[in-house]
């Protein structure tokens, strides 16, 4: 047993390949931080990161 984020086991639930012990129960949602010195020049790498992040928690808000 193991209490894993969602978005890391999603596929496998999903597929059969493992199974939820406790379905109505879950850990605790949070916040993430994203904490940049600055916007100006930001590596492709770094952009393509935040983006991907965007798309994988989706309610992901990025203050400007």
């Amino acid at each position: 047993m193991a209490l894993l984020p969602d978005h890391i086991c999603q596929a496998d639930l999903t597929s059969g390949r493992l199974v939820r012990v406790f379905p109505g129960w879950g850990g605790q949602s949070g916040i993430m931080h994203l904490v940049l010195t600055t916007r100006r020049g930001l590596p492709p790498a770094v952009r393509a990161f935040i983006d991907h992040l965007a798309k994988t928690f989706g309610s992901l808000r990025l203050d400007e």
